[in-house]
C-alpha cells in the first residue's frame, strides 16, 4: 500500500475498509483485508458540524474542480472519461449554452462526522484477508470518510451582449453575497 490521499467521493459509494486503486480512480467493492467484525469494532465517529456558502461567475473547468475541491489526479481522471461523477458533483458537466449567457453558482457545503478506523487492528497479525496483497488489485484501503454534502445552485440567464451579461453576473455575485456566510470566489 501506498501513502495516505484524500479523494472526493463524488457520489460513489465508499464504505471504511474498502479496497481502492488510485491507478483507475476506482473502489473495489465487497473486498476487505478485515472481516465486518473487525471493521465495526476498530471504527470510531467524531462529530464535526460546519457548513459553508461560496459564489463564483468563474465556469472553467479548473475552478469547478477547485469549487468541489478535486484534486488534480481526479479531476484528469474526469476530463478523460475514467471517472463518472454524481450529485453536486455533476456541475462539472454544466456548461454554458452560449457566449450570451450570464451564469453564477452558488455552492453550499455541509460537513457532520467522520467516521475513522482505529489504528488497534491495523498490524498484519489482524488481517484476515491476506490474498488481497497477493493479486495487486488495489493501491489503498478506505480507513476515513467524512459525512456531509454538498450543493451547486446555478443561476443563469441570457443577455444580449457579452458586456451585460458580465454586468448581470456581478450583479448576481454581489447579491448572493448578502446572505449571511456568504463568501465569493474567483
Amino acid at each position: 500500500m501506498e501513502e495516505q490521499i484524500i479523494v472526493a467521493c463524488l457520489g460513489r459509494p465508499m464504505t471504511l475498509g474498502t479496497l481502492y486503486d488510485c491507478r483507475s480512480d476506482t473502489s473495489i467493492p465487497g473486498v476487505t483485508l478485515w472481516d465486518n467484525n473487525t471493521l465495526s469494532n476498530n471504527t470510531s465517529i467524531q462529530h464535526s458540524e460546519f457548513s459553508n456558502f461560496n459564489v463564483t461567475a468563474n465556469d472553467s473547468i479548473e475552478n469547478k474542480a477547485h469549487l468541489l475541491n478535486i484534486k488534480a489526479g481526479l479531476k484528469l481522471s474526469f476530463i478523460s472519461g475514467l471517472v463518472k461523477v454524481e450529485g453536486a458533483a455533476k456541475y462539472l458537466d454544466n456548461n454554458r449554452s452560449s457566449a450570451n449567457q450570464a451564469r453564477v453558482a452558488l455552492k453550499y457545503s455541509c460537513k457532520s462526522s467522520i467516521e475513522k478506523l482505529t489504528m488497534d487492528h491495523l498490524g498484519t497479525d489482524n488481517i484476515k484477508y491476506r490474498d488481497v496483497f497477493d493479486n495487486g488489485m488495489a493501491t489503498h484501503v478506505v480507513t476515513a470518510i467524512e459525512y456531509g454534502a454538498d450543493a451547486i445552485f446555478v443561476f443563469d440567464r441570457r443577455e444580449s451582449s457579452s458586456e451585460s451579461c458580465r454586468k448581470v453576473e456581478g450583479n448576481l455575485e454581489t447579491s448572493l453575497a448578502k446572505i449571511p456566510a456568504m463568501s465569493i470566489t474567483d
